[in-house]
């Protein structure tokens, strides 16, 4: 027996149940309502993870059965992490390198089964300790990407809901990610099990309480096309923003921020950033410079007088900061990239 005393075997029962009547609820509804975006996939699938999570701690066998509920809970913190990147990243669509993270984690998993079975089970425990590893540096990531990006979020609704996920979101998954990595044997602590139910209850009724009242949060997170560069008819602030950026060519100062910006237009940061994802359509600060950098950039890679001007030259010009980001942006935006761009326009 896990639990010695009744008080905890109810405690805890309630929590599991509960919890996991949420988190269905949850996925259930990002299912019907948000199936055709990433954002809605991930957010169901991780729900589903979560509600496993509960149930694992007394899954003793691996059957047909109890297969789906361990595999959920394996790759949960790698669909956690796939959540995170499509919360916050305007048009997330995972590559090669996302899908990795949770067949790394399941197959981490396969290895340590069999390693159990042949009779290695000290290999198979540093496994574990490499899958906790794997599952902290996720976390840890996913973090910092958080951070990092928060000054660029132009929609107000998810700069709010950053630093709610930074001080919650992320403090929990600190915890996982830690109490997994240095006991090796979590399932076996009675008040560990109790903590973990609590804390998954938890983040089951923030989650009923904040996400599923669909008050502009999500939808406002629904990937936007990029308008072509602004124009500001009837705002005479957004004229002043924008006259900024087409006269007197302010993209072109490399780490160019919103505050900056704001300065020189003389006006508050908070009207600055709504005007700039409201009126001219923009959801991350960076989007909004780039499509001025990618124009003149563009100038640049067709002018018979550049024609030998570096492509790493004609980045560091426009005000991007190095050759990698600038690819990048010139390719989503042209759908070319600088070389292939400047080989069309002389060819032609």
């Amino acid at each position: 027996m896990i639990f010695d005393q009744p008080f905890l075997i109810v405690l805890d029962t309630a929590l599991r149940f509960s919890g996991m009547t949420l988190l269905l609820l949850i996925a259930l509804q990002l299912g019907l309502r948000m199936y055709d975006n990433w954002l809605g996939r991930f957010g169901m699938l991780t729900s589903i993870g979560a509600a496993a999570y509960l149930i694992c701690p007394f899954v003793e066998h691996v059957t047909w059965y109890t297969v789906p509920v361990i595999i959920f809970c394996v790759v949960n913190p790698a669909l956690l992490w796939l959540l995170g990147r499509a919360l916050f990243e305007d048009d997330f669509s995972p590559g090669a390198f996302e899908w990795a993270m949770p067949a790394s984690l399941l197959v981490l998993w396969l290895i340590r089964l069999v390693l159990k079975d042949i009779g290695e089970g000290d290999i198979a425990t540093s496994l574990q300790a490499v899958h906790g590893a794997i599952q902290l540096s996720l976390a840890l990531h996913l973090l910092w990407r958080v951070w990092r990006d928060r000054e660029n979020d132009l929609v107000e609704a998810r700069r709010r809901f950053r630093r709610t996920f930074l001080a919650m979101g992320g403090s929990l998954l600190m915890i996982i990610a830690v109490v997994e990595l240095v006991v090796l044997e979590p399932d076996e602590i009675s008040w560990l099990l109790v903590l973990q139910a609590a804390a998954m209850w938890v983040l089951a009724i923030w989650l009923c309480t904040t996400v599923l009242q669909f008050n502009g949060l999500f939808s406002a997170m629904q990937p936007a096309a990029t308008p072509d560069l602004p124009t500001a008819d009837t705002d005479p602030d957004a004229e002043r923003i924008v006259a900024l950026l087409e006269q007197e060519k302010l993209y072109l100062q490399e780490g160019l921020t919103v505050g900056a910006l704001a300065d020189r237009a003389g006006l508050p940061e908070y009207r600055t950033r709504d005007i700039i994802n409201r009126t001219l359509g923009y959801r991350n600060f960076s989007d909004f410079l780039n499509g001025y950098r990618i124009e003149d950039a563009a100038q640049r890679l067709k002018n018979a007088d550049m024609r030998r001007l570096p492509i790493l030259t004609i980045a560091l010009d426009v005000g991007f900061g190095s050759i990698g980001p600038f690819n990048r942006a010139f390719k989503a935006r042209v759908g070319l990239t600088p070389s292939e761009y400047r080989r069309q326009a002389f060819k032609a």
